[in-house]
């Protein structure tokens, strides 16, 4: 699914991460930065909505 790569890149990108587990370590280390509670809001609503909506 190349959709999915790209926008799983973009995420590290904006991030500046290497890869997931650094992403994900990140996030854990810093659990009240405003980006990684965007982005953990983000992934709620994709998992509420069935992955198919941004709105």
């Amino acid at each position: 699914m190349i959709e999915m790569d790209i926008n799983q890149k973009s995420i590290l990108d904006y991030f500046n991460m290497n890869s997931q587990q650094e992403l994900i370590d990140f996030m854990k280390e810093h659990p009240n930065n405003q980006d990684v509670l965007l982005l953990k809001e983000l992934i709620a609503r994709l998992e509420n909505d069935g992955g198919d909506s941004f709105e």
